[in-house]
């Protein structure tokens, strides 16, 4: 595909004329670098090309795009990226091993450091059980950890500080609570290390638990139109706006496919067109492996209307009697297992392997469970029942299996 280029001596003028009629609209300072103009989403120019909706992620004050990036080892596709006009990318320490961070800082590299913002993840060192600490270790071991993650993260992107540090992976409210993270979060931003706090979480719960410890400016939650069953995350996202937290989406395709065989697509347009309508969510973490999955993403800022036939194929779910592979981390299943077992991790490793296809992430997720509790074969029958419809214990076994799968051979 054939990038267009305008002329500089175009662009200029178009950004001159846009900046000075742009009475009420939303700017991004920094995207003037981009030779790119910001808009309001009411802005009456909806038909014209290169319009950037921004949102101001709650009291951070940062005005993003409401289309962001979840990062890539594609160099290509994130300086196309870039040069389009996103610049909030979201990475973790452990994705790829840490090759995200080592393609994101390489393409960063000489880009006046106010032009991206940039959240990085730590896991740390945590039971993957509970969620919590990992009992044998001191607090002092226990933030040592985060310390020498941060740093590496750091070195990888080649930046002094990222704009979010999150907490990643809270599935636990109560480990907000813990002295051990608040100290290590609040380290992290008086240093100047981090400019502001965040966690990423797919469970409401939590949510509630991060506006309630207060230290928190940024929530990245998993959120999608299958949500509107319940409502129960988008309650969670409104409470947490009103308190000033800035909201950031994720898996806002739901999982991709409707089925396990991958014959009944989630229409992507008609998603990520239900997330970025609600003003409550200020961007959005899209995935993006193809140029035309940016194209396509980006060319949303032009229209946010959902159309009838995009809402009949956000129901299709329901219309075909089909369960989908998201699930949305109600907790209702975990009382009902006896024993004990992380459904919800376990079926989020299913979806990255069937939806998403990334089956390495769907290893590592499994990983992160203590494996002698899966005991499925034990039982003659499950008898737990899923709010989404799930078939629990078919799908545990089938997902199971990925950990027989030597990590090298998950490409």
């Amino acid at each position: 595909m054939t990038i267009k280029k305008a002329r500089p001596d175009n662009r200029r003028n178009f950004l001159k004329k846009s900046l000075t009629g742009a009475a009420g609209l939303t700017v991004v300072p920094a995207l003037s670098n981009l030779n790119l103009r910001a808009a309001d989403p009411q802005s009456p120019h909806q038909g014209e090309e290169n319009k950037i909706i921004c949102r101001t992620l709650g009291r951070t004050g940062i005005k993003v795009p409401i289309v962001s990036m979840g990062t890539s080892e594609n160099e290509y596709i994130l300086r196309a990226a870039l040069n389009k006009g996103i610049m909030h990318f979201d990475t973790a320490n452990g994705y790829g091993n840490g090759l995200h961070e080592v393609t994101l800082g390489r393409i960063l590299q000489g880009k006046p450091r106010d032009s991206f913002v940039i959240g990085s993840k730590i896991y740390g060192l945590r039971d993957n059980s509970t969620g919590m600490p990992l009992a044998d270790i001191t607090a002092e071991e226990f933030k040592a950890d985060f310390r020498q993650k941060l740093d590496q993260s750091l070195k990888r992107l080649q930046l002094d500080y990222v704009d979010i540090f999150y907490q990643h992976s809270v599935d636990n409210p109560e480990l907000l609570k813990l002295d051990m993270i608040r100290d290590i979060s609040k380290e992290f931003k008086d240093s100047g290390k981090a400019r502001f706090l965040g966690v990423s979480t797919h469970t409401p719960d939590v949510v509630y638990a991060a506006v309630d410890e207060g230290i928190y400016d940024v929530i990245l939650v998993s959120y999608n139109f299958r949500d509107e069953e319940t409502g129960t995350v988008r309650d969670a996202i409104n409470h947490a706006a009103k308190a000033g937290c800035g909201i950031v989406g994720m898996k806002a395709l739901a999982g991709i496919y409707w089925d396990r065989e991958r014959k009944q697509p989630i229409n992507p347009r008609a998603a990520a067109k239900w997330i970025l309508q609600d003003e409550n969510v200020h961007t959005t973490i899209f995935s993006m492996r193809s140029f035309d999955q940016l194209e396509m993403y980006w060319s949303l800022m032009n229209d946010l209307a959902l159309t009838p036939e995009e809402r009949n194929d956000l129901r299709l779910g329901q219309v075909a009697g089909l369960t989908g592979m998201y699930c949305r981390s109600c907790g209702k299943c975990l009382p009902q297992c006896p024993h004990g077992v992380d459904i919800p991790k376990i079926m989020r490793s299913y979806m990255y392997a069937y939806g998403y296809r990334e089956p390495l992430k769907a290893r590592e997720t499994m990983q992160m469970l203590d494996i002698s509790r899966i005991k499925c074969d034990e039982c003659e029958a499950c008898f737990i029942e899923c709010s989404m419809g799930f078939n629990i214990r078919e799908k545990i076994r089938d997902i199971s299996r990925i950990l027989d799968v030597p990590g090298e051979f998950l490409v």
